[in-house]
């Protein structure tokens, strides 16, 4: 009798420790989403961007009991477009020839696209319930490499002509002309941010070694997890000051009739709110990989 309660003892013990026993994964994860650039714009109409999110990483994972704790880095890339509705503005300026011309500019079929590339390192904290699981945190994202590009704008001007009466267009002596095409690109980079991070899913394959006696051990298998996950920018991605999205000269050489508009991007002008903020939702598939010998136990199921 007391040789069977102490080998009940036994397979006792060592079932715990294997269930308690405070486990290490590396990860590797891979991530595609939605992105887009928030802010409100204020006389010139933009739709909302739209655009396609990735990422990749790589991470530690501490598990104990139904406790997650992760720490890693990661790259993001991110392309999104704004489209900008019509427009159209008036200024008074000088002609080449020092007669006063009274301008109106028109703007059309003008889409915005950005590219960003940021380096992420995340810290998450969440639980696992069965095959189920959550993580919550910050990802603290560092703006690498970042265009914006103002692509298929078509500009038109027409106006007064001071010294005579009527309304004048297609006189290129003058700087009235018809869709011109216009595009710039601008290099910079956004602001160091901070982004909320969430994620929810599942996980199968078998999450931990499987023993099936003393010291008999079947090959590991890699546990995979499917989850939907969301970060949204806490800090302004863009502070440095507003310009005019456009800007012209108040005197015409020559050599500007044809091209006197400049353009600068929605995020980086005037029209844009102080804040402009990112968000990315998707899907993300991690692979995890056990780290270390778990602890021996007797009969031990996946969890």
């Amino acid at each position: 009798m007391k040789n069977k309660w102490l080998i009940l003892l036994i397979v006792s013990i060592f079932t715990a420790q294997s269930t308690w026993a405070v486990k290490h994964y590396i990860t590797l994860n891979a991530q595609l989403g939605e992105h887009s650039w928030l802010t409100k714009t204020e006389a010139v109409k933009a739709n909302s961007s739209f655009g396609i999110g990735a990422g990749v990483g790589v991470n530690y994972e501490l598990q104990e009991k139904a406790l997650l704790f992760t720490v890693g880095v990661g790259a993001s890339p991110s392309y999104s477009v704004f489209t900008l509705l019509p427009y159209r503005t008036s200024f008074e300026g000088v002609d080449s020839q020092g007669d006063g011309m009274l301008y109106t500019y028109s703007f059309k079929d003008r889409t915005d696209d950005y590219f960003n590339l940021s380096l992420q390192v995340p810290v998450m904290i969440g639980a696992q319930f069965g095959k189920f699981y959550f993580l919550v945190g910050a990802k603290f994202d560092m703006s690498l490499l970042a265009r914006g590009y103002v692509n298929h704008t078509l500009v038109s001007s027409d106006g007064d002509y001071l010294p005579y009466i009527g309304h004048f267009h297609d006189m290129v002596e003058h700087a009235y002309f018809s869709n011109v095409k216009i595009e710039t690109k601008n290099s910079f980079a956004f602001n160091m941010n901070a982004l909320a991070s969430a994620e929810i899913g599942f996980r199968f394959g078998n999450n931990d070694y499987k023993y099936t006696g003393f010291g008999t051990q079947q090959k590991s298998k890699i546990q995979y997890r499917l989850a939907l996950y969301a970060d949204y920018g806490i800090l302004n991605a863009v502070s440095t000051a507003p310009t005019p999205l456009y800007s012209t000269p108040v005197v015409f050489n020559e050599e500007d009739m044809l091209s006197p508009v400049r353009m600068m991007d929605l995020l980086h002008s005037n029209q844009r709110e102080d804040r402009v903020v990112p968000l990315q939702v998707g899907v993300k598939f991690t692979v995890l990989f056990r780290v270390g010998d778990p602890k021996i136990c007797v009969i031990c199921e996946d969890d």
